[in-house]
């Protein structure tokens, strides 16, 4: 049995051609795998809807802050359930002088359309910016 000699140019030939028949092979076999799952009658997952606010309700100010001339943005994270009910709301960014709770009681009055995932209602969180401006 004789054994093949290659030289050394020969093996740097071969590393340099490897990766881009490699990434070749990768880039057709990747191009087969929609097909397969459209075949197979799978489809690839989506992503819940999110939440779509229907009636919104307007922050009151308090005599603090309206004494003091604050305006800014209260940032809340909800959590809003298969029902459309919101089912918590946390404050994420603050703003102070009462106005995180008023952004809180002004949230717990919307309306929510629940979102979705594959047509059947799900629970979906988010964030949302309750804005206090004085005119």
């Amino acid at each position: 049995m004789s054994v093949l000699q290659f030289s050394r140019v020969g093996s740097a030939v071969r590393r340099r051609v490897g990766l881009p028949v490699l990434l070749l092979w990768f880039a057709v076999l990747s191009s087969f795998l929609p097909a397969a799952l459209s075949a197979s009658g799978q489809t690839a997952p989506r992503p819940p809807s999110s939440a779509v606010a229907t009636r919104t309700v307007e922050p009151e100010y308090t005599p603090e802050a309206r004494a003091a001339c604050l305006q800014g943005t209260v940032i809340l994270y909800l959590e809003v359930n298969g029902e459309g009910d919101l089912a918590r709301a946390e404050v994420i960014q603050s703003l102070g002088l009462g106005l995180d709770e008023k952004a809180v009681e002004a949230v717990q009055k919307w309306k929510f359309t629940p979102g979705k995932k594959n047509g059947a209602p799900v629970p979906v969180y988010a964030t949302v910016e309750v804005n206090f401006r004085l005119l």
